[in-house]
């Protein structure tokens, strides 16, 4: 009687355990896009190979990984970057290394002017914003001085003020000399 019990009982947690480790493994979608991302709307997001893929990489819990391991064997890194950027949520870390990435290594390609711009402006974006302030000295300095001209003009303009005020390039314009381009 007693091994019956012992049995059934050992029995069901295998199979609880099992259907739990069903339950929560990761999906194995054979589309071009994989696993599923919570986003800000709650909603499932699925993301593209090439971010899955970069995404994967971001999720390193210490330093942050350089852009050129998170985007090793990509062909064309800035569309999966900003992908992540602007449809992954959580971990906060995953958007903030991809933005880092996309503001080290590629801010001075056009097609991302208007996403950095957009960050620098608006209180929704104002962590990427920032972290863009921050780098203002690491990027074009034509960029860099469009870039904090519009944050100044933008939403979070008074955090924003802070950070250019701390860039050896771009302070000037913290304090209101705006025209850079006469300085010698």
């Amino acid at each position: 009687m007693k091994a019956t019990t012992m049995t059934m009982r050992t029995t069901t947690m295998l199979l609880l355990s099992l259907m739990a480790i069903g339950c929560a493994g990761p999906t194995t979608d054979t589309a071009p896009a994989t696993e599923a991302h919570e986003a800000q709307t709650g909603e499932r997001v699925v993301l593209s190979a090439d971010a899955q893929t970069i995404y994967e990489r971001a999720l390193v819990r210490d330093a942050s990984p350089p852009c050129e391991v998170l985007t090793a064997g990509i062909t064309a890194p800035v569309s999966p970057l900003l992908e992540i950027t602007e449809r992954v949520t959580s971990p906060p870390s995953a958007g903030m290394r991809a933005a880092e990435c996309l503001i080290e290594g590629h801010a001075i390609e056009i097609e991302i002017e208007p996403t950095l711009t957009s960050w620098v402006t608006h209180q929704a974006t104002m962590g990427f914003g920032l972290l863009v302030l921050d780098r203002l000295d690491t990027i074009d300095p034509a960029l860099g001085e469009r870039l904090a001209n519009a944050a100044l003009a933008g939403e979070i303009a008074d955090r924003a003020r802070t950070r250019i005020a701390r860039s050896e390039r771009h302070h000037a314009l913290a304090e209101g000399d705006v025209d850079q381009t006469s300085r010698p």
